[in-house]
């Protein structure tokens, strides 16, 4: 069988594979979006709820508004019942604690204004201290948790249970490496909540690692400006 040459130099055996390769490709990526679409599709209301406050959460705070605080309460809120209903039990409570905190961080914030209340810096044998009695609660609850329940990935949650709480602290008390504990405990609940299948989720956790990164330019760079470090 003769194989012909084009005007530009391919042949039509050349040419026939091509057009097969693109037409794999383009299915590909037809499958891709059929997958995407039916996971936003199955998401629940009450995670597209959690999803979009959680979002609204880390961009008010990045920039210091008191607002993210209200944010927090309603996301926190509908992901007890998200995280209960997925058998991520100590994210359920972290989630009321979280809610709690949200009202302490709006009653906190609303008395002093932003433009008056500078982030400030903790030296590193505090953290030092938070982060040893962080990880022995961390294996104390993951084992009580490992024994006594079905949870899943009883030590990796309760090591973001524990460290949250510490940030959300921080947080709270414009301490500026609040920011440096959420990007290692966002990624950690980026594969947890990933493998309950909560991709929407999962979703949200790294748009909070990118904000993460935006909140602690933003805050150190103020603190730096005030007391000019």
């Amino acid at each position: 069988m003769l194989n012909v040459i084009s005007s530009n130099g391919l042949t039509n055996e050349s040419i026939l594979f091509g057009g097969v390769r693109t037409f794999l490709d383009l299915r590909g990526v037809s499958d891709l979006l059929h997958r995407i679409l039916s996971i936003f599709a199955s998401t629940s209301i009450m995670e597209w709820v959690a999803f979009s406050f959680g979002t609204l959460y880390v961009i008010f705070m990045a920039w210091e508004r008191t607002f993210a605080w209200v944010c927090a309460l309603i996301s926190s809120l509908a992901y007890v019942y998200v995280c209960f209903t997925t058998d991520l039990f100590l994210e359920s409570i972290l989630q009321l604690f979280y809610a709690v905190m949200g009202i302490y961080g709006w009653i906190t914030w609303s008395k002093r204004s932003s433009e008056e209340w500078i982030p400030i810096h903790w030296r590193l044998k505090n953290h030092m201290v938070f982060l040893l009695i962080g990880v022995v609660l961390s294996f104390v609850v993951g084992l009580f948790f490992d024994l006594r329940t079905a949870q899943v990935n009883p030590y990796m949650d309760a090591g973001i249970t524990i460290f949250s709480l510490t940030a959300t602290f921080l947080s709270v008390k414009k301490v500026v490496e609040n920011w440096y504990y959420w990007l290692v405990i966002d990624a950690f609940s980026f594969y947890l909540y990933g493998a309950q299948g909560l991709y929407v989720s999962a979703l949200l956790f790294l748009i909070y690692m990118v904000f993460s990164v935006v909140g602690l330019v933003k805050w150190r760079g103020r603190m730096e400006n005030e007391f000019k470090i």
